[in-house]
């Protein structure tokens, strides 16, 4: 189990934030602190909506007294024009939730991409989605 935080240091309560990589890792951690930090509604941004339900049950899990709606949107991050989407859906998924009128006040661009290899091993394709996500 996480340690709780002692004294919140960043009070966001009323707010709603976009975070690009939150299904995991960074992304997921930073999700659980804004919600435990008096988020209203957090959207977690991933390819990947396996991982999603598994995140939003572990934010809930979390921090389970909170008011805050954490959604789901899927995106890659390497395709432009899902990442212009991305706050449409985002104010749309919490609106389902939470009322109307939504106003994303934040996002966290936690998504990354990381493909192994040296100079030799690297194609062209994989250099160019490392530096389109990261």
């Amino acid at each position: 189990m996480d340690p709780p935080l002692s004294h919140p240091s960043l009070d966001v309560s009323g707010r709603f934030f976009v975070v690009t990589g939150g299904t995991q890792g960074l992304g997921l951690e930073i999700a659980k602190q804004l919600k435990q930090c008096g988020a209203s509604g957090v959207v977690l941004v991933s390819r990947s909506p396996s991982k999603a339900e598994a995140a939003i049950r572990e934010i809930g899990d979390h921090c389970p007294s909170s008011t805050c709606h954490a959604v789901f949107v899927k995106a890659d991050m390497a395709v432009s024009s899902e990442v212009s989407s991305i706050v449409p859906r985002a104010v749309e998924e919490l609106a389902k939730h939470c009322g109307s009128p939504i106003v994303i006040t934040g996002v966290v661009n936690a998504a990354a991409l990381t493909a192994r290899g040296n100079l030799a091993s690297t194609t062209p394709d994989m250099f160019d989605s490392q530096f389109s996500v990261n």
